[in-house]
């Protein structure tokens, strides 16, 4: 509840809403005024304020509350809070820009509106516009010496606060009775009051509004005539279509919903329209070429004549019809559906409504119109098509007619089904239908020069798991040694690193997935290795070149012979001579990179416990090859000795620790944690870094933490 601070002894009496409290409404006015009244010592003094109104009128209609001050006036309290100073630093003789190369206007919040005092000549001027951190342009300035900015004037700012009083109507009287102004005004406030004439007349606009239900209704047959409420609503329709538009733009409504049938003809213009039914049983809408209903959106009707373009059908009842272009979502076709125009019509999820062997068309319309159906269902015939258009019929079952007239262009015809192709001189193809045909045909046609070698069908499945899958499972403890059929699958893993390269080899697959501790025996180049989890799974480099692989839910370690790999989702021990990209990676010892690319670690974090941290040994580096993003825990940099480096690290919580051994080259330091600095000659730049610990001035810890949280949720949010 908002407070108020009553200056009893003045006349008139002065009520001031308390700081930070911008808006008030009557009623609270009121109920702060009998709360001040109550206590004992405010008994002597009359009332502050009289009110009136809020008489209850039935269905929930109130008249607005009407306060009258009795020789009482109300305000907020004054808010004189700076904002932002500097000092002038380019001259403007007219007083209309204020610069300043050091400012942050934008960043200390400064407003269209705000107060701007010239500390030198005591002049005074207001901010239109705000042009940057360091410029914004005002009002002259006025009330001064000389009226102008200077090199090296002082300049002080205010924000000039928005106040106001609400949901009712405020006055005031003096002491003899007689009307006087309300409102008492403060430094830098502004304050803006009700002052309607009668809240039983808004909040009844409401009701008619909303018993509209969004939308003007329409019944030809037994609706009436006129603009005025109630007609128009669900309980009073109009029967013609001229008084609805007329209601319906009056109102800034764009749908009309049916009750019945409806006929569009010429002079009937209703671009931009949606056009709602009962259901297609109950309303019929016929649009006659002559109507324009272009933009327009038709919702659970029959329809039937010539849509001009561009138009939706919904859950509609497809008649014989023009469709200029368009689309048509979950509708039922039981006549001729004609195209014209020159742009692509769209059936998505429709199917047909006529029963029997009989089947709705699609009449193309000759050429330079294309057609996209998604998800068909039941028959459908093709006529009329002799341009190069394209057209995809994707069904979900039913039969597909082409007829012979149909004689250009590529047709797509996919799903389950039957086609039945009449069509002479278009190309149809049809590879991707399954049908009773071409099921016997792949089955029938399969070759048996695949199935040679001896053995059983499930030693034969084994084969075919991995060679789809393209995938060779190793389990060091629970798998078996050899490469026979069958070894290798999920359920029949190897145990060991060599075999697993035999059988991937033999397959012309390029991925493990591995439980277990391996030891790699062999130089790889853009193999795939994946483990059931960093914890379940380890891979050891032992010194091979693995230069173009990718790493995903393993432990590991070892020398990577100077490749070049992606890491994702693993723990990384003492990891040495290697690049590439690390993401979502934990550290738990010592990565040393090698010489000569880029690393880069994404959204990594320590994975220890200890108070040693992980470290990054940026041993012989020689130039821009460490980028570290989001990074969360604690982190050491070692070995930044060479002039040519440039390291950027990015942090997100925990401590970064620079080692003494970093004496040289550039560090972009950004985001948000603890600095442990021992470097001796590494460049940094914390311009982007928000320091905890030692670095937080005093007074400001709270400040920090709130910060620290909110940058931390915005990086898991992906900003």
């Amino acid at each position: 509840m908002p407070r108020i601070l009553v200056y009893p002894h003045l006349s008139p009496r002065l009520v001031l809403v308390q700081d930070p409290d911008t808006q008030l409404t009557m009623q609270e006015l009121v109920d702060l005024a009998n709360d001040w009244e109550g206590i004992p010592a405010n008994g002597a003094y009359p009332h502050l304020l009289r009110a009136d109104g809020k008489v209850d009128l039935g269905g929930g209609v109130y008249t607005g509350i009407t306060v009258t001050g009795l020789n009482t006036v109300f305000g907020f309290d004054q808010r004189p809070t700076v904002i932002s100073t500097g000092t002038c630093t380019t001259a403007n003789a007219d007083g209309a820009r204020l610069y300043d190369s050091a400012g942050s206007f934008q960043t200390d919040g400064v407003e269209p509106g705000a107060w701007v005092l010239n500390e030198d000549d005591l002049s005074v001027g207001t901010v239109l516009s705000v042009e940057g951190e360091d410029w914004l342009t005002m009002l002259p300035l006025g009330g001064g010496t000389d009226n102008q900015w200077e090199i090296g004037d002082s300049y002080r700012i205010w924000n000039v606060v928005q106040v106001e009083f609400i949901q009712g109507n405020l006055g005031a009287l003096d002491s003899d009775g007689d009307p006087i102004g309300p409102v008492f005004p403060t430094a830098l406030t502004q304050v803006a009051r009700t002052a309607s004439a009668s809240a039983t007349l808004q909040e009844l606009e409401a009701i008619q509004f909303a018993s509209f239900q969004n939308a003007v209704w329409v019944d030809v047959d037994n609706g009436g005539v006129g603009t005025d409420y109630p007609m128009g609503t669900r309980e009073y329709p109009v029967d013609n279509m001229s008084d609805a538009k007329e209601i319906a733009d009056s109102r800034g409504f764009a749908t009309f919903c049916l009750l019945g049938d409806l006929a569009l003809g010429a002079g009937d213009v209703f671009s931009g329209y949606t056009f709602e039914g009962e259901n297609t049983l109950r309303t019929t809408l016929t649009v006659d070429g002559a109507a324009d209903v272009q933009n327009c959106e038709f919702r659970d009707v029959r329809v039937t004549g010539v849509l001009n373009g561009d138009s939706v059908c919904h859950g509609c009842l497809i008649s014989t019809l023009v469709y200029v272009s368009g689309e048509i979502y979950r509708c039922a076709i039981e006549g001729t559906l004609t195209l014209g125009g020159l742009s692509q019509a769209n059936l998505f999820d429709c199917w047909s409504n006529v029963p029997g062997t009989a089947t709705p068309i699609i009449n193309m319309g000759g050429s330079g119109r294309s057609l996209g159906v998604r998800n068909y269902n039941g028959g459908l015939k093709l006529i009329n098509k002799d341009g190069a258009d394209d057209v995809i019929l994707d069904v979900n079952s039913g039969n597909i007619i082409l007829d012979s007239t149909v004689t250009a262009g590529t047709i797509v015809v996919r799903g389950v089904g039957t086609l039945t192709d009449n069509s002479i001189g278009a190309t149809v193809v049809s590879t991707g239908l399954i049908s009773p045909d071409s099921v016997a045909d792949a089955v029938m046609e399969e070759q048996t020069s695949e199935h040679t070698t001896p053995g059983s069908v499930g030693r034969l499945l084994g084969t075919l798991e991995k060679a789809v899958t393209g995938v060779v499972y190793i389990d060091v403890d629970n798998g078996v040694s050899g490469t026979g059929e069958g070894v290798g699958t999920r359920s029949n893993p190897v145990d060991n690193i060599a075999d697993a390269f035999t059988i991937a080899t033999a397959l012309g697959a390029r991925s493990f997935w591995i439980r277990g501790d391996l030891t790699l025996d062999r130089t790889v180049t853009d193999w795939r290795f994946e483990g059931v989890s960093s914890r379940g799974a380890s891979l050891a480099l032992a010194n091979y070149d693995v230069g173009g692989c990718f790493f995903k839910g393993l432990a590991l370690s070892g020398n990577g012979g100077g490749g070049d790999i992606h890491a994702s989702k693993c723990s990384l021990g003492a990891l040495s001579n290697i690049t590439g990209e690390f993401v979502e990676c934990g550290l738990t010892s010592t990565l040393t990179p090698a010489d000569g690319e880029r690393t880069t670690l994404i959204k990594c974090f320590s994975d220890v416990l200890a108070s040693s941290p992980p470290i990054i040994d940026l041993t012989a580096q020689t130039g821009d090859n460490l980028q570290v993003r989001v990074y969360s825990g604690d982190l050491e940099l070692r070995n930044a000795d060479n002039a040519g480096q440039q390291l950027t690290v990015g942090v997100a919580g925990g401590r970064l620790v620079l080692h003494s051994s970093c004496t040289a080259g550039d560090l972009i330091l950004t985001g948000m944690g603890e600095l442990d600095d021992s470097s001796d000659g590494l460049a940094i730049d914390k311009r982007g870094f928000l320091g905890l610990g030692t670095d937080i001035p005093a007074g400001y810890e709270y400040m920090a933490d709130i910060l620290f949280k909110a940058f931390v949720a915005a990086l898991n949010a992906g900003a």
